[in-house]
C-alpha cells in the first residue's frame, strides 16, 4: 500500500499570478490532471472539449491564459488561435499537440502562440506551475488599459523554459507545492495499483519522466 504524506495540502497559497484559465482539449485524463493542478494554485479553470465549445468560450472573453490543443473535434486549434489573436492579441495561448511537426510549430508561433508544448509533457507540474504563472503574467503586462493600444511586442516567449527571474516563490509556498505534488503522485499510484505506465498517462507525462518524479518523492512503483 502506498502511503501519501500525513500533511495534506489541497490548495497552494494563492498568489498574484492566479487567473482565469481555459483548457481546450478532448484528452480527458490530461485535462483532469491539468484542471486539478491549476485549480490547486488558485486559478479558475474551465474546460472545452471540442472546437465549437472552445470558440464559444474564447469569444466570451476575460481569460488570462488558454491551453489550446491543435487536433480538436470539429475545428482545428490553429484556426481558433487565429481568431483569438485577431481579437485579443495580448492574450497568452499555449498550443499543445501530441503530433508535433516543425511546420505546425512555426505556424502556431507566427499566429502569436506564446509557446508550443508537446504532449505528453516532460513535467506537468512545471507546465501547470511556473510556466502557467509566467504566461498569465505576460497577458497582464500586455493587456491594454481602456483607450490604450495593446503591447504585443513580446511575441513568442522562448524564456518560458528558462529562469523565471520575475516569479519568485516564497520558501513556504515552495514547500506547499512540493507537498501537494508528492500527495498527488502518491494518489495516482494508489489509484492505478502501482502501475507506473497508467499513472504516467493519467498525469499527462511520459513514463521515464514520471519515474523520475517517483524517485524524487521517494514513492515506490510497480510495472
Amino acid at each position: 500500500m502506498i502511503q501519501a504524506p500525513k500533511e495534506q495540502v489541497e490548495v497552494y497559497p494563492p498568489g498574484p499570478a492566479s487567473g482565469r484559465v481555459l483548457i481546450v482539449d478532448d484528452e480527458a485524463p490530461l485535462v483532469a490532471a491539468m484542471q486539478r493542478l491549476l485549480g490547486a494554485q488558485g486559478h479558475a479553470v474551465e474546460i472545452a472539449r471540442d472546437g465549437a465549445e472552445g470558440l464559444a468560450k474564447v469569444s466570451a472573453g476575460g481569460w488570462d491564459l488558454i491551453f489550446l490543443d491543435v487536433c480538436l473535434p470539429g475545428m482545428s486549434g490553429i484556426d481558433i488561435l487565429g481568431r483569438i489573436k485577431a481579437h485579443e492579441p495580448w492574450l497568452s495561448v499555449l498550443v499543445m499537440t501530441g503530433y508535433a511537426t516543425v511546420e505546425s510549430a512555426v505556424e502556431a508561433v507566427k499566429l502569436g502562440a506564446l509557446n508550443y508544448l508537446t504532449k505528453p509533457f516532460d513535467d506537468i507540474f512545471r507546465v501547470c506551475g511556473e510556466v502557467s504563472a509566467h504566461a498569465i503574467d505576460q497577458t497582464r503586462r500586455r493587456r491594454p488599459e481602456e483607450g490604450q493600444e495593446p503591447d504585443v511586442s513580446l511575441g513568442c516567449d522562448g524564456a518560458l523554459y528558462g529562469a523565471f527571474a520575475d516569479l519568485q516563490f516564497t520558501e513556504a509556498k515552495q514547500r506547499a507545492i512540493e507537498t501537494f505534488e508528492t500527495c498527488y503522485v502518491a494518489e495516482l499510484m494508489e489509484r492505478t495499483g502501482g502501475n507506473i505506465s497508467r499513472a504516467a498517462r493519467e498525469a499527462g507525462m511520459d513514463r521515464s519522466n514520471f519515474k523520475r518524479l517517483l524517485k524524487k518523492f521517494q514513492i515506490q512503483g510497480g510495472a
